[in-house]
Formats: structure tokens, C-alpha cells, sequence
């Protein structure tokens, strides 16, 4: 025997050992449809799962209805503009800073400064 050969020998009598001491095994052969309502916790009819959608629902509505808000503050274009050159914003980002501050180049200036 080469030593090439005693080696695989070993690793074989190891692997066999480990496999001994293995206490469960998995039939690959078993339909795994069965056991997916042990593991899925929240089914949809579920309390829980309808007061976490609901939840997120009354966020995501919330967030939509305050940028509607914010999207209907009218801008004046020279404070725009300002803000642009100055903070050397782009127009998207001055506008967006403007329309947190209700419109206000004062507080949209000091806020912008504060952050």
C-alpha cells in the first residue's frame, strides 16, 4: 500500500465512524408539503399577520398623504434659485429643501446649516 492509499483508508474509516454516530437522518424521499405549516408561524388568516399588514398599509398611506402635502407648497423660483447657487444644490434637492420647511428660504437655510 502507498501512503496515497492509507490515507483514503483512514478518511473512509473516519467518515464511517462519523456516520455511526449520526442519531437522525433525513428520507430525502418525504414530502417536505407536509411539514411547511410547522414552519411557516404566520398564516394569513392569522391576528397577527393582518395587524402587521394593516400597520404597514397605515404607514405607507401616511407617508403618501404627507408628500402629497408637501408637493402642493408652492415654491417661489428665486428662492430656488438661491438656494442652488449658493448650497450648490441641484434643483430636485433645493426644491426638496424648501418644501421641509414649508416653503420658508429662512428655515430651509438654517436647517440646512444645522445638518
Amino acid at each position: 500500500m502507498t501512503d496515497h492509499d492509507v490515507e483514503e483508508q483512514a478518511t473512509k474509516d473516519q467518515a464511517q465512524k462519523d456516520m455511526a454516530s449520526v442519531t437522525g437522518y433525513f428520507d430525502e424521499s418525504q414530502d417536505l408539503s407536509q411539514d411547511l405549516s410547522k414552519v411557516w408561524i404566520f398564516s394569513t388568516d392569522s391576528k397577527a399577520y393582518n395587524s402587521i399588514f394593516e400597520a404597514n398599509q397605515q404607514q405607507k398611506l401616511t407617508k403618501a398623504m404627507e408628500q402629497q402635502a408637501l408637493q402642493e407648497i408652492v415654491l417661489n423660483k428665486n428662492d430656488v434659485e438661491f438656494i442652488m447657487s449658493e448650497l450648490e444644490l441641484t434643483k430636485v434637492e433645493a426644491e426638496s429643501l424648501l418644501r421641509l420647511n414649508k416653503g420658508q428660504l429662512r428655515d430651509a437655510l438654517k436647517a440646512y446649516l444645522i445638518h
